[in-house]
């Protein structure tokens, strides 16, 4: 979602006035909440997800499956429905749902984590079909069509001054002004349309050519396309793209802290593990990720600053964090800061590893700024410091207290949304557990900066949770402030589920804390055994993550015709197939996905 303000966006060219301004502005914005609540401490273990759904319109007499542009106009309708909280998200088509309040750290609340999503799911189908009988909200990672011919209801055609794309209509983008504005300035900043090109998968008649002989791409001066990948040309290609999303409160900072790198190295792992977007423009890609296609749909770098400028990132705005914010031992690359920031911060006390993460955010350019905010008040509103922090999308997020009663958050960002319900809730308890025993034990997962964003490229890759190894620290229960540590390389099941003689894997660490715990009783803890077993049957290789499932169905469809393209038809019936697993009337063709566990509901012969 995003920081959402009511007013009016500034140009480009107005907001490039104003860079310092809101740098020195959202400084002193983070100084006055760090003061305010740096010695907070106690605060209870609250969380929350945010689940982002497309809306789908399914045309049973032409047999085409179309993304329903209805978020602009459905959102009022939805406010207080059902208990949830809806927001609007960067493309019309998609709307995020969030928990109406947050969920307790009770152990016992994630037993009713599948039932939630349920719920909130047919809140969301009966807005929608109230709408449209023929829309249904799905949770898919990318529409498989998204900037095909057609490919939105109503139909529109690229043509907007917005974009300025070959394929993605302005009229896709959601109606708030952060959105349409988030898209121009970007645009206008990096001086040309953004080039995304993701490999392609290549079957026996793969037109590898495909894009680079489009015309419209082959009348430009310097062809973007490049030949065996998959182009794209506009912001929405990522940002319409779905994920799972969940945001933990800390007991105070120095735990936010230490959960915001621990989190960040686990994050490839449960990448692997919940891939579930092989498809992109009408083509089968080489990825099961969509996070390098939104790294690239979002860089704002000017072509100098992407390949000969040394005081330039190395990186995407939308990228993997380059440094850990609890310790500096493990940073072994620089990283670029804005200079006035790190000195304004480290002389009003911010120790130097706190104050390179806040100036390193800073460093960047804002991208939208509202005339009625250039002058507020730095005691009274963090619009500016939330502004920067919004808009480096990272695979975690640390979140200082608002304005309120809230403690120090960490946001953990990396999961495609899962198909179904019942893996959704896996992955949140499966995290949220996890997360438990890091804290209770001080779990110490660290290693160099450098080899956990090389496992976050390996684990974009396809099939990546079962042909990929990774970089591990080989002694997890070493102090935190040890000076000496060894990395191995592991498979995801030596991670998940253990190695005799190796290491016991993450799940027996759950199941002690579990065994230990006087809040469940045995009936209960058996309750939460099919979630688990879906994360330690997907280590072992023996279920289908949803990008393998995908990849599989397209394959194996009868108008496939090993070209590697996506047509109508195979989209339809993906798409048909999708909300049926979604909606538990096919749990046979799901037992390759979610196995014979699909709910909490069916036969548990596994117990803790």
């Amino acid at each position: 979602m995003g920081l959402l303000i009511i007013g009016s966006p500034l140009t480009w060219g107005e907001t490039k006035k104003y860079i310092r301004h809101v740098r020195q502005a959202g400084i002193q914005q983070f100084l006055h909440m760090y003061d305010t609540h740096k010695h907070s401490k106690d605060i209870a273990l609250l969380w929350g997800d945010e689940i982002e759904y497309s809306a789908i319109y399914l045309d049973h007499s032409r047999n085409e499956a179309r993304v329903a542009l209805v978020a602009s106009d459905l959102l009022p309708s939805l406010e207080g429905k059902g208990g949830f909280l809806w927001a609007p998200e960067f493309a019309d088509h998609m709307i995020e749902g969030i928990p109406g309040e947050p969920f307790s750290d009770s152990i016992t609340e994630l037993l009713g984590i599948e039932t939630f999503l349920k719920n909130r799911r047919e809140c969301l189908s009966e807005a929608l079909t109230a709408v449209n009988p023929s829309i249904i909200p799905l949770t898919i990672t990318t529409f498989p069509r998204l900037g095909c011919s057609r490919f939105t209801e109503p139909t529109f055609i690229p043509s907007g001054d917005y974009g300025k794309s070959f394929f993605f209509p302005n009229d896709v983008i959601n109606h708030h002004t952060r959105y349409r504005s988030f898209e121009q300035n970007i645009r206008e900043r990096r001086g040309e349309r953004p080039a995304i090109n993701i490999p392609m998968y290549i079957d026996t008649d793969t037109d590898t050519n495909y894009f680079t002989n489009q015309q419209l791409i082959h009348n430009e001066p310097e062809n973007p396309a490049k030949p065996g990948h998959i182009y794209m040309d506009h912001m929405g290609f990522g940002m319409g793209n779905s994920c799972l999303q969940m945001t933990y409160q800390a007991a105070n900072l120095d735990q936010a802290r230490y959960m915001y790198d621990q989190l960040s190295l686990i994050g490839p792992i449960i990448v692997a593990l919940s891939n579930s977007s092989p498809l992109y423009h009408g083509f089968i890609s080489d990825l099961d990720c969509r996070f390098e296609v939104i790294e690239q749909s979002v860089d704002d770098r000017t072509r100098q600053e992407r390949h000969s400028s040394p005081t330039s990132f190395p990186n995407s705005r939308y990228s993997v964090i380059d440094c850990f914010i609890a310790t500096d031992m493990y940073n072994d690359m620089s990283v670029l800061v804005d200079q006035e920031s790190y000195d304004t911060l480290t002389c009003a006390g911010v120790d130097n590893i706190l104050s390179r993460h806040i100036a390193h955010l800073f460093a960047r350019d804002p991208l939208i700024l509202y005339s009625n905010t250039l002058e507020i008040d730095n005691t009274a509103s963090s619009v500016h410091f939330d502004n920067l922090n919004s808009s480096n999308w990272n695979n975690v997020r640390l979140k200082p207290p608002p304005h309120g009663s809230t403690g120090w958050r960490v946001e953990f960002r990396p999961i495609d949304v899962q198909l179904t319900d019942f893996e959704n809730a896996a992955f949140m308890i499966f995290v949220n557990l996890l997360l438990r025993v890091f804290l209770d034990k001080n779990i110490n997962l660290y290693i160099p900066v450098s080899q956990m964003q090389e496992n976050f490229k390996r684990s974009f890759k396809k099939d990546s949770c079962k042909s990929q190894e990774y970089y591990f620290r080989s002694d997890i229960f070493t102090p935190l402030h040890s000076n000496t540590y060894d990395s191995v390389v592991w498979d995801i099941n030596t991670i998940i589920n253990g190695k005799e003689g190796i290491f016991g894997g993450f799940l027996d660490l759950i199941r002690e804390y579990i065994n230990q715990s006087d809040e469940l009783n045995s009936e209960q803890k058996l309750k939460l055994v099919p979630y688990l077993n879906l994360i330690r049957d997907r280590a072992r290789g023996q279920l289908m993550t949803g990008a393998n499932w995908i990849r599989e169905f397209v394959l194996s469809h009868p108008n496939y015709k090993h070209d590697s393209a996506v047509c109508e038809q195979i989209c339809f019936d993906l798409m048909v197939s999708i909300s049926k697993l979604s909606n538990h009337t096919s749990h046979n063709s799901s037992t390759q996905l979610t196995g014979n566990n699909f709910s909490s509901f069916f036969l548990i012969e596994d117990e803790l």
